[in-house]
Formats: C-alpha cells, sequence, structure tokens
C-alpha cells in the first residue's frame, strides 16, 4: 500500500501560512504594507485582543475592481511582478502574492474595496481561504480589510501565540516604523477600541518621533547624512545624542529603501560609532533610510521580507558607523547645550556608604553578634594564638558591646578562628589573613551575593517604605503602559507604582533596601527587560525577569567600590557571606573573593614554602 499521498489544496495552504504569518503582527505588516502600496495617505488600524480577535486597516488608497478583489486571495496572485526578473528592480513592498492568500487560510476576512471612479463598493467575505459571500455596498474610496479569529482553525498554532500585551507590542512597534517611514502619511492606532497613536502628516522626521514619543526626545536627536557616491548609497536619519540612552535597543529603526528591515551586522556598526560614549547595557535611539540601488541587495531572501542581504555589506556598515561619529562629533564642535529632562537617562550618583548603625531593622545589618564557627579550616595552636591582637576599648557604658569596635583600630579580634581582617584595600576590597593564605573580598560583590538571596527568599514578604512624597516618574507613553501592565511585578519587588497621566507613573513605596537610591533607572531598566525578553515563553518570562530585578535591586542597594568601611560592618559582611548559598560569585557572574595561596606567596619571593610552613607547626 502506497505510503506517500499528496495532500488537500486546504492542508497546502495552512502549512504554508506558517512561513508568512508567524503572528498578528505578520497580518499587520501584510494589510499596512499594501495599503502603502496603494499610495494611501490615510491609515486607521484596530486591533482586538493583541490581534487575536480582530485586525482591521482601513486606506484611502485607490483600491481594487471586482476581478481583483477576487483575485488577491489566490495563492501566487501578484500586480508588482511579471517574472523572477523583476525582482532585481523592485519597488515595492508586496511582490509574492502569498500573504493574502496565506492569512486568508488561517482567518476570517471581510473586505470592502472602491476604486475612485467606481460607482460602488464590492464586499467580500472568506472563511478558511472559502468564499462565503460577495455584494455591492456602499463605502469610501479605498480598501477595509479586517481579519477576524486568527488561526480559529489551527487550535495549536493559536495556542502558541503569546500574552495579549506581548503580541499588542509587537503591532506597536512595527506602526512606530511606520510612522517614521512614512512622514507623510496620517496614522491612527487603536487598541481595544481605545486610539493609542494619532499621528497627521508631518514632512519633519523629529516631528514624527516628537508624535510617537514627547517633545523633549525629539529635542535629543541629532541630523546624520552620509553616502558613497561611487556605490550609490547614501544614509540619511536622526540618531540620539550621547546623554539620551535606553535600557533596549527597541528605539532603534533601519529602513532600507523605505523596507524597515532587521539585520544585526547594521545595529552593531550603529552601536560602534558611539564606542565610549555611552554606558555600558545602555542603548542609542535612532531612525536610519538607506537608499541603495536595488541591484546592489537581495530582497527575496526571508519569507516575511524583514530582512534584507547586501552584496556588500562592510561598506554600509562602515558609513552607518562613520555617519554617527560624525553627528557626535559636530554636536561637541557645535558646543550644544542639552536640556536636562526625564526623558534624558540620569545615572544615579552612588549613595555613601550606610553605617550598621542607621540600616533598617530588617536588614542584614542589624545589630547581632557574629556567628562562630561559620568557616572552619584545620589550622593549629599556634596560629590560634597569633589571631589575639591589642586593640584599643572604649568603655562608654556598662550595656556596651563585649568587643567594642573603634573607627582607628588597624586590627581586630575576630570572633570566627578561621580569619584575621587585615583590613580594606583601595577601599574596594577586604584583606583577610586565612591559613589556607591570603583572601581578598569584593565587599560590592559579595554584598550583592547577600542581598540577591535575601530578596529571592522574601519574595512574598519584602519590607517597603511609603514615601510621603510620591515620586513621579516621566517616560514615554509605551512605556507607561507597559509598566501599568505589569504592575505587579513591580509589587512583587517592592516598588509600588500606578499610571499618572499619558506619560507618567506614580512611585508611592520602595524596597526598604532601596530607600536612598534613585528608583528612575531601576524602574526604566526593568521596563527594558521586559521588551527584551518580550519572546520569550510566559512563564521563563516571569522567572528571567524576577532574577533580573533581584540582581539590579541588589546592584543598587549594595556598598560600591569607594565605599569605607569599619573593621565591624567588614566582619557582619564576611559573617553574613559565609552563610549564603552560592558565595562563590555575584548575581552577574563576578567572584565575589580571590585566594592566593601560601605557596603562590612564596614562589613570588622565591622562599622555600616547606620551611615557611613550619612556622605554624
Amino acid at each position: 500500500m502506497p505510503k506517500i499521498h499528496q495532500l488537500s489544496q486546504h492542508e497546502i495552504q495552512k502549512i504554508a501560512a506558517g512561513e508568512v504569518v508567524e503572528r498578528p503582527v505578520s497580518v499587520v505588516k501584510e494589510l499596512v504594507e499594501n495599503a502603502l502600496d496603494a499610495d494611501a495617505t490615510q491609515l486607521k488600524i484596530m486591533i482586538e485582543d493583541g490581534g487575536r480577535k480582530l485586525i482591521r486597516v482601513i486606506d484611502n488608497g485607490y483600491g481594487m475592481d471586482v476581478a481583483d478583489a477576487h483575485a488577491c486571495f489566490m495563492h501566487h496572485a501578484t500586480s508588482k511582478i511579471r517574472s523572477v526578473d523583476d525582482l532585481i528592480q523592485l519597488q515595492t513592498f508586496g511582490f509574492r502574492g502569498e500573504a493574502l492568500s496565506s492569512i486568508a487560510s488561517v482567518s476570517k476576512i471581510t473586505l470592502i474595496t472602491r476604486e475612485k471612479d467606481a460607482e460602488e463598493s464590492l464586499k467580500v467575505e472568506l472563511e478558511a481561504a472559502d468564499e462565503k459571500s460577495d455584494e455591492q455596498v456602499a463605502a469610501n474610496v479605498g480598501t477595509d480589510i479586517a481579519v477576524r479569529d486568527l488561526f480559529f482553525n489551527i487550535p495549536a498554532r493559536r495556542k502558541f501565540l503569546k500574552m495579549r500585551e506581548t503580541e499588542w507590542r509587537q503591532i506597536m512597534h512595527f506602526v512606530q516604523a511606520m510612522v517614521l517611514a512614512y512622514p507623510g502619511v496620517h496614522i491612527e492606532l487603536f487598541n481595544d477600541g481605545n486610539l493609542v497613536l494619532n499621528c497627521p502628516g508631518n514632512d519633519s522626521l523629529q516631528a514624527r518621533c516628537a508624535q510617537l514619543w514627547d517633545y523633549n526626545l525629539a529635542q535629543q536627536m541629532l541630523p546624520l547624512s552620509i553616502n558613497n557616491t561611487s556605490r550609490g548609497i547614501a544614509i540619511k536619519g536622526i540618531v540620539s545624542r550621547q546623554q539620551c540612552a535606553r535600557y533596549d535597543r527597541s528605539g532603534i529603526f533601519i529602513f532600507v529603501n523605505r523596507r524597515w528591515i532587521k539585520n544585526h551586522h547594521l545595529v552593531r556598526a550603529l552601536l560602534k560609532g558611539y564606542q565610549n560614549s555611552l554606558p555600558p547595557a545602555r542603548y542609542p535611539m535612532a531612525a536610519l533610510f538607506i537608499t541603495i540601488d536595488t541591484a546592489e541587495l537581495d530582497i527575496n531572501i526571508h519569507p516575511r521580507k524583514e530582512e534584507v542581504k547586501f552584496f556588500h555589506p562592510i561598506i554600509v556598515e562602515s558609513l552607518i558607523n562613520q555617519g554617527v561619529q560624525q553627528s557626535l562629533a559636530q554636536q561637541l564642535s557645535n558646543n550644544n547645550k542639552v536640556t536636562e529632562d526625564d526623558s534624558v537617562v540620569q545615572l544615579p550618583s552612588e549613595e555613601p556608604f550606610v553605617p550598621s548603625h542607621a540600616r533598617p531593622p530588617d536588614t542584614i545589618w542589624m545589630a547581632q553578634k557574629p556567628q562562630k564557627e561559620i568557616f572552619q579550616p584545620n589550622i593549629s595552636k599556634k596560629m590560634l594564638e597569633k589571631q589575639i591582637v591589642q586593640e584599643e576599648v572604649q568603655h562608654a557604658s556598662s550595656e556596651a558591646n563585649e568587643h567594642p569596635l573603634l573607627a582607628d583600630e588597624q586590627v581586630s579580634v575576630v570572633s570566627s578562628p578561621s580569619y584575621i581582617i587585615i583590613g580594606q584595600y583601595h577601599k574596594t576590597y577586604i584583606l583577610l589573613e586565612q591559613v589556607q593564605g591570603l583572601l581578598l573580598i569584593d565587599q560590592h560583590a559579595a554584598h550583592e551575593r547577600i542581598l540577591y538571596e535575601l530578596f529571592a527568599q522574601r519574595f512574598h514578604d519584602v519590607a517597603v517604605v511609603p514615601l510621603i512624597f510620591p515620586t513621579i516618574i516621566t517616560m514615554t507613553r509605551d512605556d507607561a503602559e507597559l509598566a501599568e501592565r505589569y504592575n505587579v511585578l513591580f509589587h512583587a519587588h517592592g516598588l509600588m507604582i500606578e499610571r499618572f497621566g499619558e506619560q507618567q507613573v506614580r512611585l508611592t513605596a520602595t524596597p526598604v533596601h532601596l530607600q536612598k537610591a534613585n528608583p528612575h533607572e531601576l524602574i526604566k531598566q526593568i521596563i527594558g527587560w521586559i521588551r527584551e525578553y518580550d519572546a520569550v515563553d510566559e512563564q521563563e518570562m516571569q522567572k528571567l525577569l524576577n532574577d533580573k530585578v533581584r540582581a539590579k535591586m541588589a546592584c543598587v542597594a549594595a556598598i560600591k567600590a569607594g565605599d569605607v568601611m569599619s573593621l565591624e560592618q567588614m566582619n557582619n559582611l564576611i559573617q553574613e557571606l559565609y552563610k549564603t548559598d552560592n558565595r562563590i560569585t555575584c548575581p552577574h557572574g563576578r567572584p565575589t573573593s580571590w585566594l592566593i595561596d601560601h605557596h603562590e606567596l612564596e614562589k613570588k619571593f622565591k622562599r622555600d614554602y616547606r620551611s615557611s610552613m613550619r612556622l605554624f607547626d
């Protein structure tokens, strides 16, 4: 009996749809690009339930006649090309003719379209690519296409769509790109019936930035213009100043012949132009438009036409790098004064180290006697005797501590017999004498690990401090909406935020460990991580975000390099570190300590290691 059989046309279409229609934003992209190819100057985009329930695009383009309205849903039916040779000189978005047919095979579609000189419009309804009805109706010139119940006939595919908010952000990001690429087109975007973006046509790219984000941010953008006449390559656009940075790459848009593309090599060239100008893990904003001869690239390498291949990529990357450097250099030469505002990321200054007696009672610095026998290597009696050193004792009261510590002490009696605190080196490292050798502890990395584990243990019971005067944090409208949707995540970590206007959130309480820290950076960093993990599974996303937030909170609240510590504080830190799991590294993977053993030291000084060990017998 034969094992090979031919699939039905319906099954072929549903399988092929997976290559083109990955998620709701793929549908939005196809419909919007078709409208722009039809010379539309007005676009209205309506989204419901992240695109699952409805994706509707209304345009005022030239519309279609009756024959084209029926033919547009046929597989590989297109008005853009006649043969494969036409791909070399392609000037439009769509060209393969498989997108609309693929969308129709996995959804329910209603199409209403009318040409300029037609008296009536045609309405066509399809379900899973089967035409259900067509009729004459009254409508404006242009095309109105609604896609409902995406993947209704492929439950397994629908199941793997991300959260509604995640799918919505993907759509929002694409529409932002189209707003930048087509400044003369009036674009409106609705989400669940609410008007989210209203961008009237404007030829200024900076004005488009103000429409998408805010006026202050638009003022931080610098013009960029560079070209290579011998290759016919021109790059124009805008890039942000060094003082304006984001925590993710969502503000970087690159277009090739007005087509929005994804190319990490070009993004890397852009970032290279900012080398030594931006802090680590910070990213600029940019909208770059590359104009190049169509014979110099291949746009047919990706099923969804999201990527292009350059025949001379190094030349394009080099131009981007040079263009960014020139724009930044021109800004410096003009000696422009940068206006400080909330859209500019302010890196918080390092807070001075807070002594143990001044810290909140539920932190690791709460008064307690150091625990003995925390780390107990095998040492001899003579080694123990060497730990007894002289110290000055200040008798303040009869209830004074058993071993009072003075600010000008050089050495101290340590409760645990496993080490002797030598002191603090370069206000960064704690030096310990141990039987194994000299141990250096990075005070910041060690405190980070301690606080990280503490935050993990108290995940459901975070101590917070209400703010007498709530802090207002200004951000983009999209970021404010994202913060509102993920406020459960913020609240779980003690950051009590609430929406306060279109472009602001209000912070009413902070974790007790962060009461002296600047919350602006942390909140905006968390929003950046939410965008970064957008494509990850929801459960895995929550885990990654929790780890990132705890690590960041630990970093912000921990002792900094340069903080002066007393011997008591150093001893408390060491004791807490040895009670902490995973104490070998900080949450970011850096080592918390480094041991230089006696053998290594003796070799450096060319001494006999075995004879020196007799001192400890």
